[in-house]
C-alpha cells in the first residue's frame, strides 16, 4: 500500500542516477520505475493521492518517472511535468479523465490506453469546459484527446501518435464533440484515424502538423470555423469539410493524400466558405466539391490557391452551382477541372471584377501586357470529356490515343466537345493578381500562397513525387573558349531540339536547339522579352510547346515527371511561407519530394543555413532566402539546374556569396542552364552563352567572346510611369540612344563616360524618372 510522504523528499545522487538511467534522452520508458508528485499539501508516490489531498486551484508537479495509473480529475488543478514524466494506462480504459473545469495538463508523456473502439479509450478524456492540454507528448492511445461537450479548450503544442493499427482499427488522435469556441494549434498528429470535429461552433485550427491518418481533419456541423496554415499530408483525405456553415480555410498546405478517396479537401454541403490561399500538391483530387453549397443564396469562393500537379485540380459534382474561382493557379494538373459522372458544371464563376484563374495550359498570348490573356480560356479537351462520362478509358491517358482525339477534336469541329468551363480572364502568370489584396478585417490572417510564390511553386512541385537519383557524371574540362556548339552527346543532361513557344501571333521561342553537358553551365542572354523565361518554362514543361526536350534521356511530354524528377529550379522571385521556420520549410519541402530528413538536414549544413533553422523564413536576408530556395532545388540530387535570373535581388555580397556555390556545384558535376542580365555573372559560370533576341537564337558564344562583344557598353533599366512608357521611348530615340521596352520603363544602351545623359534627355522632355539600374558591368563584377 502506498502511504503519504511527509515534508520534501530529497532523492539521494545514487537514487537519481538510477531514475535517469530508465529513460532514453527524449523521455522514452526504459523500464518501470515509481514517480514522485509534489503538491502544496505534501509530495506523494502517487498521483491519486496527491489528488486526494489537494484543493481546487492546486499545482501538481510530477517528476520525472513513470506514474502506472489511470486517474481521474475531479478538481480544477494543474498537473504539470517536470522532465516528462510518464503516466501509463496499462492498456485499460481512459489514462486520464478529466471531469472538472480549468484544468491544466503540460510536460506529460501520456501512453498506453485501452484499444477497445466502442469504450471509445483515450489518452485523454475531457468532460467539462476551459480545459487546457499543451506540449504533452501522447502515444500508443486509441483516442489521443477527446473533448466531450468540454467548450473553451486549448490543445496546443501535443505530439499525438496512435497505435500502430489498421486505419478502421484505430482512433482519433483529436476528437472534439460537442465543445465549441475550442482551439487546437501547433500539434503533430500522426498514425490515427482522423481529427474528428463535430457539432461545434468557432473552432479554431491552425498551425498543425497532421498525416499519415485517414481523414486529416474531419468536420461535420461545425458553423463559424477558422482553419489556418495546417499541414495536411500523406493521408486518405488532407480535410473533409461537411455540414457547415461559414468556413474559411486559409494558407494550408494539403499535399500528397491519395488514399482511396485521395482528396486534398472535400467540400459536402458546405455553405459560405471561403477557401484562401493554400496549397494542393500531389493529391488525387486538389478539392472535390459535392452539393457545395447546399443553401440557394450561398456561395463557396476559391481565391488563390494553387493546384499543382494533382491527378484532377478541382472535381465538382455536375450539380454544384454558385462556385466561385478567382486568382488561383492550375499548373500541370493531369486534368485541371474535371466533372464527377455525367453532365456539365454550370452557373459557377470562373472570373470575378475581370480576374480570372492561371491556367498552365493556356495557349493564349497577353499582348499589353496586363496581366489577362487576350482570349478566354475554354477546357474542351475531347478526351477529358470522354473519361469524365467513361472512366474507364483513363488507362489510356497519356498514350497516342489522347493526343489524336484532341487533335480531332481541334482540326473537325463538328467533333468538339462542349467546353466544360469558360474563363474569360484567364492570368498569364501564375498567382500574379494585380490589386488583389487581404480585406481589412482579415489583418493578421497570414497567407501561406501569396501571389509572388506562384511560379516558384510551379518549378519546385514538378518534381514531387519522384524519387532520388543523382545522375551527375564528372566535370567537363575546359580547355578554351570554344562554346558548345548545340550538339548532343552521349553524356548530354539535357537536350532541346527545335523548341518553339507561340502566343496567338508572337513567337515567344522560335526554334530554340542546344544541350548541356554535365559539369557544365548554358547561359540565356539577352533583353526582357526575349524569350529567357519562356524557354526554362518550356523545358520544366510548364506550357505547352512545339518540338522536344530531353533531360537525362527522358522525354518531357511522354516521360514528363521522371524528367522533371532530375531538375531543380531556383527561380528569380522567392518568396516562401513566411510564418514557417527554415527547418520547418525544409522538412515540408522534404516531405512532398520524398527526401529524407537526413537529406535536408545535410543541405542546411552544406549551406550554412543549420545556425538559422529555428528562424521564421520573413527573417531571413535575401541571400539566406536564396540559399534556402537552392537547397530545396537540390532535394533528391537532380543533375540539372535551372536558374532565372539568380542573383537579380541579392546585394554585392550575397551575389558573390551566391555564386561560389554555384561554381562549386558545377565543379561537382551539376549541369545548369541560367538567364542573366549580368555580365560577371555570365563570365563567373557560363561555358556556352545563347544570345537570344525575340525567342531567337541569333548568336552561340564563349566567355571570352562574349566579353569582347560587350567591351565599353554598358545598358541602364530606367524606370518610369506607366502611362510614359512610350514617351520615354520616344524621347530616348530622338536623341539617337539605342533602347528597348517593357511595360514599366526601357533599357538603354549607353557610354560609360555618359551615364547621365539618358536622364537628362528624360527630364528635359519632362518626364519623371521614378529609379533606375546599371544592368551591365556593375563595379567590380567585371573583375570577379
Amino acid at each position: 500500500m502506498l502511504k503519504r510522504r511527509a515534508g520534501t523528499t530529497a532523492i539521494t545522487f545514487i537514487g537519481t542516477m538510477l531514475l535517469l538511467a530508465l529513460f532514453s534522452s527524449d523521455g522514452r520508458l526504459l523500464a518501470q520505475s515509481e514517480g514522485e508528485v509534489a503538491a502544496p499539501s505534501g509530495v506523494y508516490s502517487s498521483i491519486h493521492e496527491a489528488l486526494a489531498n489537494s484543493t481546487s486551484g492546486d499545482t501538481l508537479i510530477l517528476k520525472r518517472g513513470v506514474f502506472k495509473e489511470n486517474i481521474v480529475i475531479d478538481k480544477s488543478v494543474n498537473l504539470v511535468g517536470e522532465g516528462w514524466p510518464v503516466i501509463d494506462g496499462s492498456n485499460s480504459g481512459n489514462v486520464i479523465t478529466v471531469n472538472a473545469p480549468e484544468v491544466t495538463l503540460t510536460g506529460l508523456i501520456i501512453q498506453n490506453s485501452g484499444d477497445k473502439l466502442a469504450g471509445e479509450d483515450a489518452g485523454i478524456e475531457v468532460n467539462a469546459p476551459n480545459v487546457l492540454i499543451e506540449k504533452n507528448r501522447i502515444k500508443d492511445t486509441l483516442f489521443g484527446i477527446y473533448l466531450k461537450q468540454a467548450a473553451h479548450g486549448l490543445i496546443k503544442d501535443n505530439v499525438i501518435t496512435g497505435m500502430d493499427l489498421e486505419v478502421q482499427r484505430r482512433g482519433d488522435g483529436i476528437r472534439v464533440w460537442y465543445s465549441s469556441d475550442t482551439v487546437i494549434e501547433g500539434n503533430d498528429v500522426s498514425m490515427s484515424r482522423d481529427v474528428v470535429l463535430w457539432y461545434s461552433e468557432r473552432l479554431v485550427v491552425k498551425d498543425n502538423d497532421i498525416h499519415d491518418g485517414r481523414y486529416g481533419l474531419h468536420f461535420m456541423y461545425d458553423d463559424d470555423a477558422l482553419v489556418e496554415n495546417n499541414r495536411l499530408t500523406n493521408n486518405s483525405v488532407g480535410a473533409f469539410l461537411m455540414y457547415s456553415r461559414r468556413l474559411s480555410m486559409i494558407g494550408n498546405v494539403v499535399g500528397d493524400n491519395r488514399g482511396p478517396s485521395g482528396y486534398g479537401i472535400g467540400l459536402k454541403d458546405l455553405d459560405n466558405a471561403y477557401i484562401k490561399g493554400n496549397l494542393f500538391a500531389d493529391n488525387r483530387v486538389g478539392a472535390y466539391v459535392d452539393n457545395s453549397p447546399r443553401e440557394s443564396k450561398s456561395t463557396v469562393e476559391f481565391i488563390d490557391n494553387v493546384f499543382v500537379l494533382n491527378d484532377f485540380g478541382v472535381r465538382l459534382m455536375p450539380s454544384v452551382k454558385r462556385n466561385e474561382y478567382t486568382g488561383n493557379s492550375f499548373v500541370d494538373n493531369q486534368e485541371q477541372v474535371q466533372v464527377a459522372g455525367r453532365g456539365t458544371i454550370k452557373e459557377n464563376t470562373w472570373a470575378t471584377n475581370g480576374i480570372g484563374n492561371y491556367w498552365s495550359d493556356y495557349a493564349g498570348f497577353d499582348s499589353n501586357n496586363d496581366g489577362i490573356g487576350d482570349i478566354e480560356y475554354r477546357s474542351e479537351k475531347l478526351f477529358e470529356s470522354l473519361t469524365d462520362k467513361n472512366p474507364n478509358l483513363r488507362v489510356l491517358t497519356f498514350s497516342p490515343v489522347t493526343q489524336a482525339i484532341d487533335f480531332a477534336a481541334r482540326s473537325f469541329p463538328f467533333v468538339r466537345p462542349e467546353p466544360k468551363l469558360v474563363d474569360p480572364f484567364p492570368l498569364s502568370n501564375p498567382g500574379e493578381v494585380a490589386g488583389l489584396k487581404l480585406d481589412s478585417d482579415s489583418e493578421g490572417w497570414k497567407v501561406l500562397i501569396t501571389s509572388a510564390t506562384m511560379l516558384l511553386l510551379a518549378g519546385l512541385m514538378t518534381r514531387l513525387g519522384s524519387v532520388k537519383d543523382g545522375g551527375s557524371g564528372a566535370p567537363a574540362e575546359k580547355s578554351d573558349d570554344s562554346p558548345n556548339d548545340g550538339s548532343p552527346t552521349a553524356e548530354s543532361v539535357l537536350i532541346l531540339d527545335n523548341i518553339s513557344k507561340t502566343f496567338g501571333d508572337v513567337k515567344a521561342v522560335d526554334g530554340l536547339s542546344f544541350s548541356v553537358a554535365p559539369g557544365t553551365a548554358t547561359a540565356l542572354w539577352g533583353n526582357n522579352g526575349a524569350g529567357k523565361t519562356t524557354a526554362l518554362r518550356c523545358i520544366l514543361s510548364q506550357m505547352p510547346y512545339e518540338g522536344s526536350v530531353n533531360i537525362c534521356g527522358f522525354n518531357t511530354k511522354s516521360d514528363g515527371k521522371k524528367a522533371r524528377a532530375k531538375v531543380g529550379l531556383v527561380p528569380q522571385e522567392i518568396s516562401f511561407h513566411d510564418d514557417l521556420t527554415v527547418q520547418d520549410t525544409m522538412r515540408l519541402y522534404s516531405r512532398l519530394r520524398r527526401a529524407g530528413r537526413d537529406e535536408g538536414a545535410e543541405l542546411l549544413e552544406r549551406l550554412s543555413l543549420t545556425i538559422h533553422e529555428s528562424k521564421q523564413v520573413r527573417q531571413l536576408s535575401g541571400g539566406l532566402r536564396q540559399r534556402l530556395a537552392l537547397a530545396i532545388a537540390l532535394l533528391g540530387d537532380p543533375p540539372l539546374l535551372l536558374l532565372d535570373e539568380p542573383t537579380a535581388n541579392l546585394d554585392a555580397l550575397a551575389r558573390q556569396d551566391f555564386l561560389r556555390l554555384l561554381e562549386d556545384l558545377k565543379a561537382e558535376g551539376k549541369a545548369m542552364v541560367f538567364a542573366s542580365h549580368r555580365p560577371g555573372e555570365v563570365l563567373r559560370l557560363a561555358d556556352t552563352v545563347l544570345h537570344l533576341e525575340h525567342g531567337k537564337l541569333t548568336s552561340t558564344s564563349g566567355p571570352k567572346q562574349f566579353i569582347a562583344e560587350l567591351a565599353g557598353l554598358q545598358r541602364m533599366r530606367i524606370e518610369v510611369g506607366l502611362d510614359q512608357v512610350d514617351s520615354a521611348a520616344e524621347a530616348l530615340t530622338a536623341q539617337n540612344f539605342s533602347i528597348s521596352k517593357n511595360a514599366s520603363g526601357v533599357h538603354v544602351s549607353i557610354n560609360p563616360n555618359a551615364k547621365a545623359k539618358p536622364i537628362e534627355a528624360l527630364i528635359a522632355a519632362g518626364i519623371t524618372v521614378d529609379d533606375f539600374e546599371l544592368e551591365w558591368s556593375e563595379r567590380g563584377e567585371l573583375d570577379d
